[in-house]
């Protein structure tokens, strides 16, 4: 899923801005790109939250780098 997030960000499915996890996650349920452990296409709010936890957990990451290299800048 997370390959799904870096398309948008690379600009694949439009500008970013305007493409939200809402509308991936509906295009994903309706392409079947992800399927359940009993092979069944999991539904577009299955897919949200996922994509969901997925980005905050990514964006918490970039954060936590930003300030950590400011904090050494700021240590300079």
């Amino acid at each position: 899923m997370i390959e799904l997030l870096n398309w948008r960000d690379k600009g694949f499915f439009g500008k970013k801005e305007n493409i939200s996890i809402h509308e991936l996650a509906d295009k994903g349920a309706e392409w079947g790109l992800f399927l359940s452990d009993n092979n069944t296409p999991l539904s577009a709010k299955t897919i949200e939250i996922e994509l969901g936890e997925i980005w905050r957990g990514e964006h918490l990451q970039k954060v936590m780098e930003k300030k950590s290299k400011n904090k050494n800048k700021d240590k300079k």
